[in-house]
């Protein structure tokens, strides 16, 4: 059986975030930043974050990022120049958050490239340097753009699906954690995952901490901006066949919560999926609504879907 240990990262504050999630509407939105940044946005990447990627037994060696704009900032902000230039970075597209709002769904990788260089240029600049490079992969990223389900968050990406996606995540997660082993050579792979707050309780099985499952108005999840725990990512049947993502006792009750998760149960499972999707249902449609409504202009996600799509009846 082969083990690995995961420091997992949640993003830090970002513009849909902020003021009880009535950003949801923006397309794939950044971190919060400037005067709106009360210290969980930008500011924390760099008071909290950093310090604990500053140690070297936290130093990653291979980093996997959702594709959404909030995960591959905090990375820029959070680590260490000289480890964003020798990590190898690999972007995961099933690592994305579960609703289907417009918060939730992907820019074009093109676009997430072009903030990349931007960020890599003002963090330069910041610390006096020419330049920052950093060994990105978007292959999968690339590949998954061109699939109609992904840009409409439908189908296996789409939030009825996402047991399944977290299942698909895990087998994800093995692969580039066995390819990073190799990579390193002799020496040890230290990993890191930077993704959300909601997927990650059916990333590994854990919905503590949520509650309201069955509420109009669910909490979705329970990680706060910026929040680190360490997981432990196994094979566990001698075919390879089964992968299990679970968080440690220790870093369970470091984020002040129970000893061990109460996910086990695929019942509550399905009760959190449901309630996702009845609030996607809605907040889907009242977000594509307000961008047509402040843009003048259908979104390009959405764009020739036919008004049952805007009027959410097909989701």
């Amino acid at each position: 059986m082969s083990v690995w240990r995961v420091d997992y990262v949640r993003h830090a504050m970002s513009e849909s975030n902020r003021d009880e999630n009535n950003g949801v509407h923006i397309l794939d939105p950044k971190l919060v930043s400037g005067e709106e940044d009360r210290g969980d946005g930008r500011k924390l990447c760099c008071t909290a974050l950093r310090p604990y990627f500053r140690i070297e037994a936290n130093r990653p060696t291979h980093v996997a990022l959702s594709p959404l704009a909030r995960a591959v900032q905090t990375m820029i902000l959070a680590l260490e120049i000289d480890v964003l230039q020798t990590a190898k970075v690999t972007v995961l597209p099933s690592l994305i958050e579960q609703t289907d709002w417009m918060s939730d769904r992907a820019r074009p990788s093109a676009e997430i490239k072009g903030l990349m260089r931007s960020e890599l240029r003002l963090r330069a600049r910041e610390s006096g340097i020419p330049e920052i490079t950093v060994d990105m992969d978007y292959s999968a990223f690339e590949e998954v753009e061109k699939d109609e389900d992904w840009i409409k968050k439908d189908g296996p990406y789409a939030p009825h699906s996402i047991i399944e996606r977290a299942k698909r995540a895990r087998e994800d997660l093995r692969e580039w954690a066995k390819a990073s082993e190799e990579d390193s050579g002799s020496g040890k792979a230290k990993l890191a995952v930077l993704g959300h707050s909601g997927f990650v309780n059916f990333l590994i099985d854990d919905y503590s901490g949520i509650g309201c499952l069955d509420s109009d108005t669910p909490q979705l999840g329970s990680w706060p901006y910026g929040a680190i725990g360490q997981l432990i990512l196994s094979d566990v049947d001698e075919n390879n066949t089964v992968v299990r993502l679970e968080e440690t006792r220790e870093s369970r009750k470091r984020r002040g919560r129970q000893a061990d998760g109460d996910g086990t149960e695929v019942k509550t499972a399905q009760m959190q999926r449901d309630a996702i999707v009845k609030i996607s249902r809605r907040n889907a449609t009242l977000g594509i609504y307000r961008t047509i409504f402040e843009t003048g202009r259908i979104p390009e996600v959405v764009a020739g879907q036919g008004i049952d799509y805007l009027l959410g009846n097909d989701l």
